[in-house]
């Protein structure tokens, strides 16, 4: 099967595109499941706890909370977390067969995993940034280097 050039865009609002074609769906179906989506994203590959996960995409204040409350209160919502993830992914691989496969589970945690063909707008940004950086950490060492020669030649250098 060929692979499919999958893009996802995080700024401005979330897309997914699959070989040219734009799919906005997942904004009104989960709006929750785009969040999932964004944190673990931007986590950059790194594991993303569940309890983050939870205190993110539900907020609740705990202050004078009963602590049995508390404890069901969390237990439904690392239900909510595992169901929201899976239908993440039925979506995900629904657009995209594999593509589901990037939203990987560790023992108490989530990431995502990138493959070869899946292009974020965010990680490109950042590529460029880094790239500009260095590029310009050059130009500045070549010019250090030309006035150095000129210093040396005992020429008067002007910009």
């Amino acid at each position: 099967m060929e692979q499919k050039k999958v893009e996802i865009r995080l700024m401005g609002h979330f897309v997914i595109e699959i070989d040219g074609k734009i799919h906005e769906e997942l904004m009104t179906l989960s709006p929750k499941g785009v969040s999932l989506l964004e944190l673990l994203i931007l986590a950059e590959g790194q594991t993303v706890q569940t309890d983050v996960l939870r205190e993110e995409l539900w907020h609740h204040d705990t202050v004078g909370m009963d602590p049995e409350e508390e404890k069901n209160r969390k237990q439904r919502e690392k239900i909510r977390l595992k169901t929201l993830v899976c239908r993440t992914r039925q979506y995900l691989n629904m657009l995209s067969p594999g593509l589901g496969e990037c939203i990987a589970s560790e023992r108490g945690a989530y990431s995502w995993k990138s493959f070869p063909d899946l292009s974020i707008d965010v990680e490109e940004i950042k590529t460029i940034c880094t790239t500009l950086t260095k590029a310009h950490r050059i130009f500045i060492l070549l010019h250090i280097d030309r006035i150095r020669f000129h210093r040396n030649k005992g020429t008067l250098f002007h910009f």
